[in-house]
């Protein structure tokens, strides 16, 4: 016979892995993509302070980053100290988009997009996208990699870890307003010289909306969302003097309290941030105020805010237009000239549908190729109907001439954009406008006659144009408007008859829209707005004119008719005279050393933590951890030992992956550790302890194929495990269950869980919604029963969400979840029913706060509340938004975002379906006895060290049926994350 304990079960480790993947990719995209490819062909650049890494296709851009990396850390020792080791930067072309991102941990570490901005209005005032890019992310090493006093000693003795970078505990604002000062200061160009972000300040402050210090954070829920933190932040940063902000930077370097923002401002510029931001935000407010800005008569067709972009007409009285209102994630929608707007399909990211024949659209959509990798590529869209046209070709941005069925596009390369031109069938015809390191193309647009195309061309130096262009890409005509250095034009679009077309250009430092005259060349100002226009179209009988502009609570559709008399007027000289004026820096790093990338140099731990755990015996265990992992992501490690001295256990585990392959990721591991039991006398009386001695192996093969809109994933895996045990003392041992204890246990596994998921999630969303999440789990544990049978396990579970358009600033979410195990009758482990599931946080190592994730949990009721070798339980939730919040305490290290309110009711059992005659895991036999309960929870989204979202939950749950398996008859609880 097996030793009997009655010892609570966890997770299965496959089922638990399966879980953390189902919300990974139920996450939005944005934040699920951030890796790059680590099964590639990498190699390495090495100059004085940096190791570029790049895949060979990129050297050349490789090259003109490392060379702009070094002229950045020079310019950057001049106003801060500079960081203490090398910086890896990694050139990664693996998503058709433009961003980076930084890391002082465990190393210094950047990683940069190699495509540019050409459609992120935003990002798009730059004389060299890659030298901003570098310079605003080398900004971020400096800043954070300082450390000094108290630090700096911790440093010395527990290395890199997370915990003792002072800087990393400051919020957003202040991370990112300072990136951003110094992206402009040294590069001339960035958000702080163009014009989109001046635009968010007079909208918000025409409405008195300009927020207050405390409401800034990267998890806002209002209007501009994250771009707030770098909007606001640099406008409290920029009134600073280079030595202010370097005095800044020391200050925070050595406060022990890191949260101590004023008194950090007070010791930098002699006052602190508070009062910085009332006086910026109260002087803004009276200037606005006190400036009457002119804006053209027009209507404005939508009410929802948030992002709402090109606008193009069906008919001369109906519209389509792409929209993003928090509420829903992104789509398409139908506008009448009533205001009345009907979503007609779901889109992947915020691109053009441009109109085809027979209420159709043509649209450049964001999918996923695998784990790392995100391509812009062509789709059909009908309706709710979506059919991919092109795969692998990175295009975007497509305008279709509807008489022909022909289109034009934007194309990706590395580094850059060029123009193509398609059939009817969507396949590419030829490239038109060839994009290279120093030019790139965006924003396509047919003439109504089919023989002309008008795009957008920037130059490196930071020179726009609209160029007018024949089918082949022959240049006939160019817009350039001069005016304050690096003017953006953008968003061509030709009116009848073509002899005109409109376009954007802030070159009066205002967004407004211009007419321009291809016959001589003459343009002038056609609609002018007090905050700022984009994305103009022309109706189809040139009546009408519809763009966006922008609001407090972001960009609305706006129509007017189309005015006529305007005069057009030739420029005093030539807008394309001379060659644009290059930056004054060496275009490629020559002298760098190229070589194959190796790993193993960065694998050498750079960190290490202690660990202090109290025991199952009441005794403390001590030790220490570690982790690392090189800069793709290829390999990664960790691992924990502990030794708990009175009675001489070691605790530890250590993992390892490897994602060399790309797909599948290969995961090895191996655990010790100890679960303790009270030995007890005939009359209950305390005599000693009985310890388990757990050690398991094993090793996953982890498949992900994540999509935008229906993800799934497959693990297979294997483990060996051993049981031992000993008491304290030791001479209880033989006395157990007739020595059964002395005999240890030996078992193994095999296991798959598969899954999938549809699930979606808008911006403000109060849950996941509008899909399904499905899994399955099967294990055989080999040698695992009772007289050492093989025992098979199965369990699946899914749940379902659907949104509900009711009032509130998310929609309703009513949503189920269902699930059912079963095992061998002769297994020694059970099924537990009751709990509460949720997630955890580790606080501190060792320190562990919220709960588990439990497939069978029914709250109200205690774990294990039930055993079974049968399981199933159910929960139905209405989830109800409550209040937008987005406000802080002060400057303390806290932020609430939003409120939500959840009416639920569980219900689950635990039973056995055969005579109980060998088997300690149930007590009767039969039809099960279900436990049920009611209740409800408050939803607090908040944001802890400023910008780290988690969810807390406020429960009470009332049991109903099942009663006497409670433990009280109302329970309260708070816990962390979801409950599924």
């Amino acid at each position: 016979m097996r030793p009997r304990l009655r010892l609570r079960l966890v997770a299965r480790a496959a089922a638990l892995l399966a879980a953390l993947l189902a919300a990974l990719l139920a996450a939005p995209l944005d934040r699920a993509a951030a890796q790059v490819r680590p099964d590639l062909p990498w190699r390495t650049l090495e100059t004085a302070h940096f190791r570029v890494h790049f895949t060979p296709e990129l050297e050349p851009l490789a090259r003109r980053i490392a060379a702009h990396a070094e002229r950045a850390w020079d310019r950057l020792s001049e106003e801060l100290a500079p960081p203490r080791t090398t910086v890896d930067i990694v050139v990664a072309d693996n998503v058709d988009y433009a961003n980076g991102y930084a890391t002082p941990y465990p190393a210094n570490r950047i990683v940069v997009y190699a495509r540019p901005p050409v459609e992120t209005m935003a990002l798009r005032n730059h004389a060299d996208w890659h030298e901003l890019l570098v310079t605003h992310e080398l900004t971020h090493i400096f800043h954070l990699d300082r450390v000094r006093g108290p630090w700096r000693l911790a440093q010395r003795v527990f290395g890199r870890a997370a915990p003792f970078f002072p800087n990393s505990y400051a919020p957003r604002w202040l991370t990112e307003g300072l990136a951003v000062h110094y992206e402009t200061k040294l590069t001339g160009g960035g958000r702080l010289a163009g014009t989109e972000f001046p635009m968010y300040v007079r909208a918000a402050a025409r409405a008195g909306a300009l927020p207050p210090l405390d409401a800034l954070s990267i998890e806002t829920p209002f209007f501009p969302s994250g771009d707030a933190a770098y909007l606001y932040g640099a406008y409290l940063v920029s009134r600073s003097d280079t030595a202010d902000l370097g005095r800044l930077v020391e200050a925070s370097s050595v406060r022990l309290l890191p949260w101590r923002l004023d008194a950090d401002a007070r010791d930098a510029f002699g006052q602190t941030f508070t009062a910085r931001w009332r006086e910026w935000r109260d002087s803004v407010q009276r200037v606005e105020a006190s400036v009457r800005r002119a804006g053209d008569a027009a209507t404005t067709l939508t009410t929802h805010g948030f992002t709402a972009r090109f606008p193009r007409f069906v008919a001369d009285t109906a519209l389509v237009y792409v929209a993003n209102d928090a509420k829903q994630v992104t789509g398409l929608y139908a506008l009448g000239l009533d205001a009345r707007r009907r979503r007609l399909g779901r889109r992947n990211s915020m691109d053009v549908s441009s109109p085809v024949a027979g209420q159709r659209t043509l649209q450049g959509e964001f999918e996923y190729e695998d784990p790392y990798s995100v391509r812009s590529d062509l789709f059909r869209g009908e309706g709710v109907g979506h059919r991919r046209v092109s795969r692998g070709e990175r295009l975007s941005s497509p305008d279709v001439h509807q008489p022909s069925g022909a289109a034009v596009a934007v194309r990706t390369g590395p580094g850059t954009t060029s123009l193509v031109r398609l059939d009817a069938d969507g396949l590419i015809e030829r490239t038109i406008a060839e994009g290279t390191l120093d030019r790139t193309w965006s924003e396509p647009r047919w003439s109504r006659d089919g023989q002309r195309v008008a795009a957008v061309r920037w130059e490196r130096g930071g020179r726009s144009a609209v160029v007018v262009m024949d089918r082949d890409g022959r240049p006939v005509r160019t817009f350039a408007p001069r005016g304050r250095p690096l003017a953006i034009v953008s968003s061509p679009v030709f009116e009848p008859g073509d002899s005109t077309l409109l376009f954007v250009s802030d070159h009066e430092g205002i967004a407004f829209i211009y007419r321009g005259d291809l016959r001589t060349g003459a343009y002038g100002r056609l609609w002018a707005s007090p905050t700022g226009l984009n994305t103009p179209d022309v109706s189809p009988d040139g009546r009408r004119i519809a763009a966006v502009e922008l609001a407090a609570d972001g960009y609305h559709v706006v129509l007017r008719d189309t005015p006529t008399g305007i005069p057009l007027a030739l420029p005093e000289a030539d807008t394309l005279p001379d060659a644009p004026v290059v930056p004054a820096v060496e275009v490629q790093d020559r002298e760098a050393v190229e070589r194959r990338y190796s790993a193993w140099e960065q694998l050498y731990p750079s960190w290490w933590l202690p660990v202090v755990v109290s025991t199952g015996t009441g005794e403390t265990s001590f030790g220490l951890e570690i982790g690392m992992t090189d800069v793709l992501g290829r390999h990664a490690y960790s691992a924990e030992a502990r030794y708990e001295p009175t009675y001489g256990e070691l605790t530890g585990y250590a993992s390892y992956a490897w994602a060399g392959l790309g797909v599948p990721v290969l995961v090895g591991s191996v655990d010790h550790d100890w679960t303790h039991g009270v030995v007890t006398d005939v009359s209950g009386g305390f005599v000693g302890y009985l310890a388990q001695r757990h050690l398991r192996g094993a090793f996953d093969v982890v498949f992900e194929r994540p999509r935008v809109r229906a993800s799934s994933w497959l693990v297979l895996g294997g483990s060996v495990e051993q049981y031992t045990f000993r008491t304290y003392p030791a001479a209880l041992l033989p006395g157990l269950s007739n020595g059964a204890y002395e005999d240890g246990v030996r078992t193994a596994s095999a296991y798959a869980s598969v899954g999938l998921s549809t699930m979606q999630r808008a911006a403000n969303a109060v849950s996941p919604s509008d899909g399904i999440t499905l899994s399955l789990t099967q294990r055989q544990r080999f040698d695992a029963g009772i007289q050492f049978e093989d025992v098979s396990e199965t369990v699946v579970a899914m749940s379902a969400a659907r949104s509900l358009p009711l009032p509130g600033y998310a929609r309703h979410v009513l949503a189920v979840r269902a699930a059912y195990g079963v095992t061998g009758h002769a297994t020694t482990t059970a099924f537990s029913v009751g709990g509460t599931s949720a997630s955890s946080l580790e606080v501190l190592p060792g320190v562990v706060v919220g709960g588990a994730r439990r497939t069978f949990a029914v709250r109200g009721f205690p774990e294990g509340a039930q055993l079974g070798v049968r399981a199933a339980a159910a929960s139905v939730e209405y989830r109800a938004p409550l209040a937008r919040v987005g406000r802080g305490v002060r400057l303390l290290p806290t932020y609430l975002q939003k409120l939500s309110l959840t009416g639920f009711a569980d219900a689950g059992a635990g039973w056995c379906t055969f005579a109980v005659t060998d088997s300690f895991i149930c007590t009767t036999g039969g039809r099960p006895a279900t436990l049920a309960s009611v209740g409800g929870e408050l939803g607090l989204d908040a944001a802890l060290d400023y910008d780290t979202p988690y969810r807390f939950r406020l429960g009470v749950a009332h049991p109903v049926r099942g009663t006497g398996a409670a433990l009280r008859p109302t329970t309260f609880y708070i816990t962390l994350g979801s409950s599924f």
